[in-house]
């Protein structure tokens, strides 16, 4: 759909939708590309080593900016603001309580899994491969551009703050469940029609819900306390818990371990050992 606006980009807002993996942002991307897609820009991962080195995202050849009016994906950087001088920029993103996103996650990557035919391994292998709080890590690493080093010897005090400062500013931040409003609000502003389909959604998680959360849900919540802290702040208006939150040593040790723990579970996927 062509754009609303009269000639000229000058004032016009420009809308950053930011997807966090298993947050409801396929959703919101299928609705914009569907209404919008002539003026969405959509960057996409950059896979050569030169990502650690400058940007993590490559964009089309030739975009021009002052037509944007939606920036998509995982992949973009609070960076890319400056090529909207003088637009007011609209931040969104949708968040997720850390056991619905890890329980999500685990069954969508099950999925994944089978379609390339490598071999299942368990809730356990796969959570001690994550990275702690991977919501949040997510924003501060992709959309901040903090390198993962970095962050490793940050406290989850100082995270908060810092994801606190930043959503505080957006337009728009919502729990996953929140869609429809994300929706109805981008469509109020844009004069379009608010209904949407879901998408992404597993119909046949590989897990029993009820059984996940008696084994690991109060464990997910103490081990990931600084997303449910943010999840908490923004999305349901309850009092955000930032006492259990990790230290700097702890986070670095747990970052030291990881990749190991990772690298075993993927020789697990990949050949059953």
């Amino acid at each position: 759909m062509a754009s609303d606006a009269g000639p000229g980009a000058a004032g016009r807002p420009v809308y950053f939708l930011v997807h966090v993996p298993k947050c409801a942002g396929t959703t919101v991307e299928a609705y914009v590309t569907q209404r919008f897609a002539d003026v969405t820009l959509a960057p996409t991962r950059r896979r050569s080593p030169s990502r650690h080195f400058g940007p993590k995202y490559v964009l089309p050849e030739a975009v021009e900016f002052d037509r944007v009016e939606f920036v998509i994906g995982h992949n973009f950087t609070r960076a890319l603001k400056h090529r909207f001088a003088g637009r007011p920029v609209r931040e969104a993103v949708l968040l997720r309580d850390p056991v619905g996103h890890m329980f999500s996650h685990y069954n969508s990557r099950l999925r994944r899994y089978r379609r390339h035919g490598w071999t299942r391994y368990d809730f356990a292998d796969f959570y001690r491969g994550r990275v702690a709080n991977p919501i949040s890590h997510f924003i501060l690493n992709r959309y901040l551009e903090i390198p993962t080093a970095r962050l490793a010897i940050l406290s989850d005090a100082r995270k908060f703050r810092l994801l606190e400062d930043l959503l505080a500013g957006f337009w728009h931040v919502g729990g996953h469940a929140d869609v429809g409003h994300l929706i109805a609000r981008i469509a109020k502003a844009k004069g379009t029609p608010a209904g949407f389909e879901t998408k992404n959604v597993g119909r046949a998680p590989d897990m029993d819900r009820e059984a996940f959360l008696a084994e690991y849900g109060r464990r997910i919540r103490a081990e990931h306390a600084l997303d449910q802290a943010i999840y908490d702040r923004f999305c349901t208006g309850g009092r955000a818990d930032t006492t259990a939150l990790r230290g700097s040593l702890g986070n670095l040790a747990r970052e030291l371990k990881r990749p190991v723990l990772s690298a075993r579970a993927r020789l697990k996927r990949n050949h059953g050992l």
